[in-house]
């Protein structure tokens, strides 16, 4: 037999054989390539989430360490939260709340009602650390209570 081939003999591939092929490998690439790119993007909030936690930690102790300023502002407590984060975290005041010791027994944000009826001897100090992507809104709120040594 000579080395030709026959009219019914399939052993060769088509060219619709190949397309098909190809297009099944174009699609298995591009499902695989899309779950490594959402697996990165997961890994680095979770980083980011995770650098933010650690830094509000550290601040938090920083904050807790400082001693008590009566009817205190944010300029008192600054030295807490330094040094910065650095990108891509930085770190906001949210509030400083003061005891009220009232009959309604809550938080007040108000210094000069505290400078005028004085200082109760708790503060609920608030600040965050938060990703400057907003895009990812990475944000770590910390709330620290500080009491008047008695």
């Amino acid at each position: 037999m000579r080395g030709g081939r026959r009219p019914g003999d399939a052993s060769g591939l088509s060219l619709v054989e190949l397309l098909v092929t190809v297009a099944i490998m174009g699609i298995a690439f591009a499902v695989i390539l899309g779950a490594i790119g959402g697996t990165h993007n997961a890994s680095s909030l979770k980083r980011e989430l995770a650098l933010a936690d650690a830094w509000a930690r550290r601040y938090a102790e920083q904050l807790q360490e400082l001693p008590y300023v009566p009817c205190a502002r944010q300029r008192d407590y600054r030295v807490a939260l330094q040094p910065a984060p650095g990108r891509p975290l930085r770190v906001r005041w949210r509030s400083i709340e003061y005891w009220d010791g009232g009959a309604t027994a809550g938080f007040s944000t108000s210094r000069s009602r505290c400078v005028r009826s004085g200082d109760n001897g708790i503060q609920r100090v608030r600040f965050a650390v938060e990703g400057t992507n907003r895009s990812r809104g990475v944000v770590e709120t910390m709330v620290v209570v500080k009491r008047a040594s008695s």
